[in-house]
């Protein structure tokens, strides 16, 4: 069975995504599981990662304040393979964030 898995953007990379979606003639939640997948590849061969927020203490870099409701929009996760939930889980428990907040910061690190 896979999860799913609801994450809350700023508009600026909700937009991102639905760009490169529509580009690429894809779903948002595929853009989305492909860049987290892409991620986690890449930090398991760098060691562990680090999203910016847990590092710097707040905020997201490249997409500014996430902390408010009127620039968020939802992106609900469907088919999210389990093997990739339970990494994302256990990263996001290491860094003390919630699974929402570290894929944020994954995506916000990623070139759209």
């Amino acid at each position: 069975m896979r999860d799913q898995l609801s994450v809350r953007l700023p508009h600026e990379l909700n937009a991102a995504v639905a760009e490169r979606a529509k580009r690429d003639a894809r779903r948002p939640s595929d853009v989305v599981r492909l860049a987290l997948q892409a991620y986690l590849r890449e930090s398991d061969s760098d060691g562990p990662g680090r999203p910016d927020r847990a590092r710097e203490g707040g905020g997201t870099p490249a997409w500014g304040d996430s902390g408010s409701p009127a620039t968020e929009r939802t992106i609900l996760l469907r088919h999210v393979p389990e093997e990739l939930y339970r990494a994302l889980k256990e990263r996001a428990a290491r860094e003390r964030l919630s699974v929402s907040d570290y894929v944020l910061d994954i995506l916000a690190r990623r070139q759209f």
